[in-house]
């Protein structure tokens, strides 16, 4: 995975790093989307 996405590349983004959000951006990553995850407390 990529960490150094910009939002403007992004395929999907995802709000909230909780279980569900992180899961479904872990697995949207893994079948190729580029994913930008936002987390308000990080």
């Amino acid at each position: 995975m990529d960490f150094r996405t910009s939002a403007g590349s992004a395929d999907v983004v995802v709000c909230g790093g909780g279980i569900t959000g992180t899961s479904i951006a872990y697995h949207l990553a893994k079948r190729g989307k580029r994913v930008l995850l936002f987390e308000r407390d990080w």
